[in-house]
């Protein structure tokens, strides 16, 4: 009886796991069928990805220090908050000239003449005096928008937190162009442009993924890098048997926007799609941020009658680019928008390429020689693809040596015979003489920030040091207009 009851409960043991198996095996199809629908709403942006996309951004912005949210600020520097005055505008050499500066500014610079959120300019004079302010008001600014809500409006995206004023220009009536991005933790890091007037108040505001900084044609157009987000993946194919995936969706698709001063959008250039497009498309490849930010548009300018002259190929009239995230810069047809020209060197992630006559100057974020910084100011001739580095220079390296992992920007005097190169991530900027690389001053973008009280204790003895995107020279006409204006 015993043998029979154990083979009764083998029996019965092998008919439960027998009957166990259809539900088993429906399991294992219910798991892959989730798996492999996950993949599929993920890679098409279906819902519920946007919600958790958001809901993960939130979460973020919760455990974030509210150090992060002091603005641009970078850390303290070794100078006593009341030597600030004295140490923000340092000049090394008398200048002829009577030019005046425009330091670019933002939430929580400048307070001693701007309560509450900072100024967002200040014009300096070149023994650095403050001659002018224009107080940054960030809640007007947004509340001015004139475009459609974007996605992060929705999640946990604060103006006044979390955009950062990047990008100006100077109006010959006073009024300041500005251009916004936002930080480190919002998508994209685009935001967008404003006009306010000499008091702060804004004039129209373009919340439309603008960024880095503008640059402004004599016929009053306004050229700025801006991005559009892609609703779908997007692959290129190299024949039949290499493909490259260039973009996600829900990435980062880099344009030129072309406003009028009264902020309308007369034309937009799409950089990405014409790169791909182009002979040149093959440099993808080389992106160091291939699928979400694959080149990195930072700077448009203009092609002059000396460029064009110097390269066959080139018109006046005709964009140049500077794309970081594929190290090179490039060339659009100024009518059809085809790239015509592309240029590779040996500068690395570089920011704000602009024309010097039939030069090119550049801000070299990671090119430069490791004992002189990284960053250096980079020129290139079109006529001969020589370079040529103008700051640091070899004998100057060990007194200055630059440093920007990110950003970094330069401003060529009316005279073409200075430039100012600034250092975005460590607050510097420099006023450098082009004939032989010698620095006419130094500018610290340094404030008292014993109010911020996210904050350590060190605030309350010690100057606190800011990101800077720029400086702008102040011509005395332009200096006169604003007075009479």
């Amino acid at each position: 009886m015993a043998a029979l009851r154990d083979v009764d409960e083998l029996l019965w043991k092998e008919f439960q796991a027998k009957s166990k198996r259809p539900f088993i095996a429906f399991i294992v199809s219910l798991w892959l069928f989730a798996f492999f629908l996950g993949i599929i709403v993920k890679r098409n942006d279906w819902f519920p990805m946007p919600a958790i996309r958001a809901a993960w951004k939130t979460f973020k912005v919760l455990i974030d220090k509210d150090v992060s949210r002091a603005g641009e600020f970078r850390g303290f520097s070794d100078i006593a908050l009341s030597d600030i005055q004295k140490n923000r505008v340092i000049s090394f050499e008398g200048n002829p000239d009577s030019m005046r500066y425009l330091s670019f500014g933002g939430l929580y610079q400048y307070m001693e003449y701007c309560p509450g959120y900072g100024c967002l300019a200040v014009q300096f004079s070149r023994s650095g005096s403050v001659e002018r302010v224009i107080p940054y008001r960030p809640d007007e600014i947004f509340l001015a928008n004139r475009t459609p809500n974007y996605l992060y409006e929705e999640n946990d995206f604060k103006f006044t937190r979390d955009a950062a004023p990047v990008g100006m220009k100077l109006m010959s009536n006073g009024d300041l162009l500005v251009i916004f991005q936002s930080n480190g933790h919002v998508f994209p890091f685009a935001n967008g442009i404003a006009r306010v007037d000499s008091k702060g108040y804004p004039v129209w505001y373009r919340r439309d993924y603008s960024h880095h900084w503008l640059t402004t044609l004599p016929d009053g157009r306004i050229l700025v890098p801006a991005l559009q987000i892609s609703n779908y993946p997007i692959t290129v194919s190299f024949g039949k048997n290499y493909s490259l995936p260039v973009l996600s969706a829900n990435s980062m698709m880099d344009t030129i926007h072309i406003l009028d001063a009264q902020g309308n959008l007369l034309r937009e250039i799409p950089v990405l799609q014409a790169l791909i497009d182009s002979p040149f498309r093959i440099v993808l490849q080389h992106s160091s941020s291939l699928g979400n930010d694959p080149i990195h548009l930072n700077y448009v300018d203009m092609v002059n009658e000396s460029l064009a002259a110097a390269v066959p190929s080139l018109d006046v009239g005709d964009f140049m680019v500077s794309l970081r995230n594929i190290s090179a810069f490039g060339f659009i047809d100024g009518r059809s928008g085809q790239f015509k020209k592309l240029v590779r060197g040996n500068f690395y992630k570089q920011h704000s390429v602009q024309s010097y006559g039939s030069k090119i100057l550049m801000f070299d974020n990671q090119g430069g020689h490791p004992d002189e910084g990284l960053s250096r100011l980079l020129m290139v001739d079109m006529a001969n693809g020589t370079e040529k580095t103008l700051f640091p220079r070899p004998d100057t390296a060990s007194v200055y040596q630059i440093f920007s992992e990110a950003a970094g920007n330069i401003t060529i005097s009316p005279q073409q015979d200075k430039v100012i190169v600034t250092s975005t991530m460590e607050g510097k900027s420099y006023e450098v003489r082009l004939e032989d690389g010698k620095v006419l001053t130094l500018f610290n973008n340094i404030h008292d920030a014993s109010s911020i009280h996210s904050l350590p204790n060190e605030r309350y003895a010690k100057a606190a040091i800011f990101s800077v995107f720029g400086l702008q020279y102040i011509s005395n006409n332009i200096n006169k207009n604003i007075k009479d204006h």
